[in-house]
């Protein structure tokens, strides 16, 4: 007969897994439960906002110096603690909208000292704060330049002398707005 004796039941996923470790399967923890786990509630106190009381931080994996969590299972990727932070203890946040730090400090993720807002509203907080990076970014001393210094000397040269804006744009590769702003001294200076 085509039956075995003694062959064991095939057992999937779980039951297989369950029967293994003695029934005893670790459930994955919540995100919450994980976020409060990594959470130390004696940070500093922000100088220039004391009333602010201490940061609560963040004390597990970072990313560019702000905390992460994991999101879920295996390849549900992480969220920054912050942004965990404000879904945990206040509410979800709207599709577009940032969790910013009054508190300047990146691993923080103390709810009192986040609050919502774009990514315009954080450039500004930045801007009056005074974090912005100081000293003059137009020019050679933007990452970002296509053009040297002698570029733009001999495009402002070429301009004056009747040279079209489109002929420019196609002569030094960059786009007839920037071009203008070169020529008035917005992006480079005169």
């Amino acid at each position: 007969s085509g039956h075995r004796k003694n062959s064991a039941p095939v057992l999937h996923g779980n039951v297989w897994l369950a029967l293994l470790f003695g029934g005893n399967l670790k459930r994955r923890r919540s995100l919450e439960e994980r976020f409060w786990a990594k959470v130390n509630k004696d940070g500093p106190i922000p100088e220039h906002r004391v009333e602010l009381g201490p940061c609560w931080i963040w004390g597990a994996g970072k990313s560019h110096g702000y905390g992460a969590v994991g999101n879920g299972g295996r390849g549900e990727g992480n969220i920054l603690a912050h942004r965990a932070s404000w879904q945990i203890n206040v509410s979800a946040i709207p599709e577009g909208i940032e969790v910013l730090h009054h508190c300047d400090n990146r691993p923080c993720v103390r709810p009192t000292h986040l609050f919502l807002g774009t990514q315009s509203d954080n450039l500004y907080d930045m801007y009056q704060k005074g974090r912005s990076r100081p000293g003059d970014h137009r020019g050679e001393h933007n990452s970002h330049a296509k053009l040297s210094q002698m570029d733009v000397k001999h495009l402002r040269d070429l301009q004056q002398a009747g040279l079209s804006t489109q002929r420019l744009s196609e002569r030094f590769g960059i786009t007839p707005g920037a071009i203008r702003l070169i020529v008035r001294g917005k992006t480079w200076p005169i």
